[in-house]
């Protein structure tokens, strides 16, 4: 996880920030690990909770559940001897936690870890929580939840090693979660910045997990020192109400040099936030309702049998999906969506796969949301895990020299006849190829808020100095084009009404685009993707659509997209 640059105003920094001042009313209270050596879980809960609170300016003061991440989060981990910070980030963001009232922490008192209550395909609902909110108690408290999903995050990132930038992190966006090298005298601490005393060297030292909430500096000796104020997890009772400060700029028991890793700068989501889309059939859920139109609608069901209003294979069922933040375990889905794009074209796409994963900050796939209650059983798979879409952008010119990218602006040049040719060849053009792929049976409804999603993070990208500051973008669109050559048919190709757009969204950005090149892949597809046809079907043709658009035209294609699909 290679560190992100940050662009700010150093010199617009206090001299002093207390996050308890700060957030008084939504910074976690400092909590005691007890006989469970599970920092990592400590610091990973509270911190994305800490996020969540101020970030929902106070709507959502939830402590999240420390001993559904301790017990449930054990591929890799070590329970109560330790654990990894990156996997604890990934479960967060893959499955998420309940809140703390709905699962209580007891390995603190056990030194124990728990079998897992908290099914994968579980929600707030099905583990009957409530949730009441910290900062209005007694209006929260009731026995259904505000919300269904469970707490999930966005990836975790890494921010540079650096006294200043760990200090904007923590005013812009909230606490950061930290490493430390723990010195024996680190037990015997009281109050003051601390800073260890070199005696016990040869003692072994481990690594604990901790959250810096604010910075300042103690003018109590002749020497100004300058520290970092810490949230512990060792109870009330110990240190300074249960935090420290400890030297800053130092690398203090190097506690800047394991780079805080924090949760991204988003608000928590919970399964279907970025795009819930109910696949159902419409059902009156009030029968007395006053409208005539639905009167009307209830009408013609009455006459209806159920094998007329659906036929057998073409029931309809709820589907919710959700838009995340594409990780490791995405490899092999997110390739196979590439190649249903690329086909047999000499192209690594295992490269391209890689290039979308690293940049996670960039991007989201598609996953579905599962809130059956029957799922403590495993061997029915990981549904939940499959990749049904990846909405994303790669950056050309900043990976030319990467072999995969080299690959792609040849396959480009060679079906544009070379159009593109000027384009990658001007220095200061920043050329971004659209990917915008999915299953075939999901509906184009869901386009929008990924895409959405993508251009508020290629902006937020731009701002913060990654190599995101587009000139164009070229998308790859599927399509298939009726072969028929009757006058019929030369007359719906006339008007462009012999096409069937595989993803719909893409018709209203090859108007508004420039089409550089169309061609068949009919000798690449199988059946699966070309389609087979009875001699009396209408045949079509596999084609794919280059379609070129300018930065500046990227707003007027989100609008468009939102009208056609309305």
């Amino acid at each position: 996880m290679h560190p992100i640059k940050q662009k700010y105003d150093r010199k617009a920094l206090p001299v002093s920030f207390d996050g308890r001042i700060e957030w008084r009313d939504t910074l976690q209270d400092v909590r005691d690990q007890g006989w469970c050596g599970a920092s990592w879980v400590f610091s990973t809960s509270a911190v994305a909770a800490d996020r969540l609170a101020i970030q929902s300016r106070g709507t959502e003061v939830y402590p999240l559940s420390m001993q559904n991440l301790l017990a449930c989060n054990n591929r890799g981990q070590q329970g109560c001897n330790g654990g990894h910070l990156d996997r604890a980030w990934n479960y967060m963001r893959r499955f998420g936690v309940v809140n703390e009232e709905c699962y209580p922490y007891i390995s603190g008192r056990t030194g124990q870890v728990e079998k897992c209550k908290v099914p994968r395909r579980g929600n707030l609902a099905t583990m009957k929580c409530r949730l009441i909110n910290a900062a209005a108690r007694s209006s929260q408290d009731t026995d259904k939840p505000q919300r269904k999903g469970l707490f999930r995050t966005p990836p975790a990132y890494r921010i540079a090693p650096f006294e200043d930038d760990i200090m904007n992190e923590i005013l812009q966006h909230g606490p950061v979660q930290a490493t430390m090298r723990v010195h024996p005298d680190f037990f015997l601490y009281r109050t003051g910045v601390y800073r260890y005393s070199g005696t016990n060297s040869q003692q072994r030292t481990g690594y604990h997990s901790v959250r810096i909430v604010g910075w300042g500096v103690d003018l109590s000796k002749r020497i100004p020192v300058k520290y970092w104020l810490v949230a512990n997890s060792w109870g009330r009772q110990w240190g300074e109400d249960g935090y420290f400060r400890i030297v800053r700029g130092e690398n203090e028991s190097d506690i800047e040099k394991f780079a805080p890793q924090v949760s991204a700068g988003l608000r928590l989501v919970g399964c279907g936030s970025m795009a819930n889309l109910n696949q159902k059939r419409p059902i009156e859920e009030d029968s007395s309702s006053d409208s005539s139109g639905e009167e009307e609608d209830d009408s013609q069901d009455e006459e209806m049998g159920e094998e007329e209003q659906l036929g057998e294979n073409d029931r309809e069922i709820q589907v919710e999906f959700a838009g995340q933040s594409p990780i490791v375990e995405d490899f092999h889905g997110i390739k196979s969506l590439l190649h249903q794009l690329f086909l047999k074209a000499h192209i690594n796409l295992s490269g391209l796969t890689e290039l979308i994963i690293q940049q996670n900050y960039i991007g989201s796939i598609l996953q579905q949301c599962v809130d059956s209650d029957d799922s403590d059983g495993e061997e029915d798979g990981n549904a939940e895990d499959e990749v049904f879409g990846v909405t994303s952008v790669i950056n050309l010119s900043h990976h030319k020299d990467v072999e995969c990218v080299k690959e792609v602006k040849q396959y480009l040049l060679e079906k544009t006849q070379k159009k593109l040719v000027e384009l990658f060849k001007n220095p200061s053009n920043q050329i971004g190829l659209l990917f915008n792929e999915r299953f075939i049976n999901i509906p184009p409804q869901v386009s929008v808020p990924l895409l959405e999603n993508l251009c508020k993070e290629i902006l937020e990208a731009k701002e913060a100095g990654k190599p995101f500051d587009f000139t164009h973008f070229i998308l790859i669109s599927k399509l298939h084009e009726s072969t028929r050559k009757d006058p019929e048919s030369k007359k719906k190709k006339a008007k462009g009404s012999d096409i069937l757009w595989v993803n719909a969204e893409e018709e209203p950005i090859s108007e508004i685009g420039e089409v550089l090149g169309e061609y068949s892949v009919r000798n690449e597809s199988d059946s699966a993707v070309s389609g087979t046809w009875d001699e009396d079907d209408e045949q079509f043709d596999p084609k794919r659509r280059i379609v070129l658009i300018t930065a500046a035209q990227l707003p007027d294609m989100l609008t468009k997209v939102k009208e056609f699909l309305q």
